[in-house]
């Protein structure tokens, strides 16, 4: 028989491997790197509210900069687990992405960059996987 993980216990894995990867990380790459990690909420809007509860999750998010030029490349691992209205379950939702960032302006604590990325949203539920990519930038 398959054991199977609550959304809550799965939340608290990933947030315990997010927080160890973001202490290892830093200290083993040097002064070029930046790990974050927030914890998220996810409130659904418009035709979805009628299938989504409110839903919880986390992002890790690591950006490495390129000798001292003002480009940089990043990763990141976002996780959502949304929550069925009916009481029904959820789906859990991994975006996986990178990209890079260049800082066009830097002005003490403000800058102005672009980046673009691409990578991809797997949704898991009792039903199955799907896979959708995506491509963005701004």
């Amino acid at each position: 028989m398959k054991k199977r993980i609550s959304g809550f216990r799965a939340a608290t894995r990933v947030a315990a491997i997010a927080l160890l990867i973001s202490v290892a990380i830093p200290s083993a790459i040097g002064q070029n790197a930046v790990i974050e990690v927030a914890p998220t909420v996810t409130v659904p809007l418009g035709a979805p509210a009628e299938l989504f509860a409110a839903g919880f999750g986390g992002r890790l998010q690591g950006l490495m900069t390129i000798g001292q030029t003002p480009l940089a490349g990043y990763a990141s691992v976002d996780y959502s687990l949304l929550l069925l209205d009916n009481n029904a379950g959820g789906v859990n939702l991994v975006r996986l992405g990178g990209g890079v960032a260049y800082d066009l302006l830097v002005a003490g604590p403000f800058a102005v960059g672009a980046f673009a990325g691409a990578g991809g949203y797997v949704a898991l539920s009792e039903s199955g996987a799907l896979f959708n990519p995506y491509v963005t930038g701004g």
